[in-house]
């Protein structure tokens, strides 16, 4: 983990797959690939063409399974696809 983009940015050898944003009232967990994920509960949000993110808010309740099914996901499609920053 490193602090690139004033957030903590989770990275491998192939680039960055993952971050987290806090905001005033809620947090953001996002995906560099998230566009491109398969999210069969729809938990995933945004609208740009790469990244997406899950909103946690206090009321939120987190699925481990969920969030590790995403990273996994991250981590392979970097491996597969390379540095989604280039």
């Amino acid at each position: 983990m490193k602090i690139k983009w004033s957030q903590p940015v989770y990275e491998d050898e192939n680039g960055p797959f993952c971050f987290i944003k806090a905001h005033k009232n809620h947090v953001n967990i996002g995906f560099w690939r998230g566009a491109v994920m398969k999210d069969p509960k729809k938990l995933l949000e945004g609208d740009g063409v790469k990244m997406r993110h899950i909103k946690l808010t206090q009321d939120s309740i987190i699925n481990k399974k969920d969030i590790s099914d995403f990273v996994k996901q991250g981590l392979f499609l970097n491996k597969k696809l390379g540095d989604p920053t280039k």
